[in-house]
């Protein structure tokens, strides 16, 4: 199977913009323990990451202004990384407590992770709200990643459904990784 270029998981689509996290397979590796490609994750020696989440400013014709990307957050090399983490946490954080914080550091030089989940009203509910309707509330995530090695970050919030979607996209990127592996 030959690597893909790119896995690009959307995680909002406004009128203005579009928000990506995109992985990058080609510039991504994972590695067994000796010469052979391992076939399960118990076989893997290390991991190399690379991702991006990138800003897509959209056209706007009214203004004259052009369509662009800005890249808002960069990894490129992370080292033993915990992704697998992540999207273990967005799958369990329903059994923990309100405002309880998830943590997860890689074991290399790498993108750190802490995951907070939490609760509000939701906006149908807030912009549609007649005295005696009961109010709706809906689960989002907050995502504050930074780098191990220099500090630099970046946040962002998904609703429980796309944080769901994102557990899956990360797992379909590492799957298609591991089918790509190859020995040390």
């Amino acid at each position: 199977m030959k690597k893909k270029r790119k896995i690009d998981f959307v995680m909002r689509d406004f009128k203005d913009d579009r928000l990506t996290f995109r992985f990058y397979p080609k510039n991504s590796s994972v590695h067994g323990f000796d010469n052979g490609s391992p076939k399960n994750w118990n076989e893997v020696y290390k991991t190399y990451f690379a991702f991006s989440i990138l800003k897509l400013h959209k056209e706007d014709k009214e203004c004259g202004e052009k369509e662009y990307c800005e890249t808002m957050y960069r990894e490129t090399f992370d080292e033993c990384s915990c992704i697998d983490v992540v999207a273990h946490h967005i799958r369990n954080m329903d059994s923990l407590a309100e405002d309880v914080v998830e943590r997860c550091r890689p074991s290399g030089n790498g993108t750190c992770w802490m995951i907070k989940k939490f609760t509000r009203e939701s906006f149908e509910s807030i912009s549609n709200w007649y005295e005696g309707d009961e109010k709706e509330y809906e689960s989002y995530y907050d995502f504050f990643i930074w780098h191990d090695y220099n500090g630099k970050g970046y946040k962002f919030q998904l609703e429980e459904s796309k944080a769901l979607e994102f557990a899956d996209k990360i797992d379909e990127f590492r799957q298609h990784m591991l089918e790509n592996s190859q020995g040390i």
